[in-house]
């Protein structure tokens, strides 16, 4: 069944990813987009909100060693882990979004 953002992955699937999958899929839709607006006067914004995505990255650490990992850090608090995962798809969701756009 297709999901709001037009992928028929479920709901299910995505919430069952991890923070490190979540992130790095958020990291290729930035390049995918940026590539797609190589001449586009939106491509400084884009350009801004990828240099804040990895410094959030950088200073959380969800790609960080296991163990030292924002899934791993956030394991025994499910409400927290759950809030995060869903602020990444909700910026998945964004950038598709914003992709189909153009």
């Amino acid at each position: 069944m297709p999901t709001p953002s037009g992928s028929s992955t479920s709901a299910f699937d995505r919430t069952a990813a991890s923070i490190l999958d979540l992130t790095k899929s958020s990291l290729s839709k930035f390049d995918q987009v940026l590539a797609a607006q190589a001449q586009s006067s939106s491509k400084d914004g884009l350009e801004t909100r990828l240099a804040d995505f990895n410094l959030w990255a950088s200073a959380v650490g969800p790609i960080a060693k296991s163990g030292l990992s924002l899934d791993s850090r956030l394991q025994r608090l499910p409400d927290d882990l759950a809030i995060v995962k869903a602020v990444l798809l909700m910026l998945s969701d964004s950038l598709e979004y914003y992709a189909s756009l153009s």
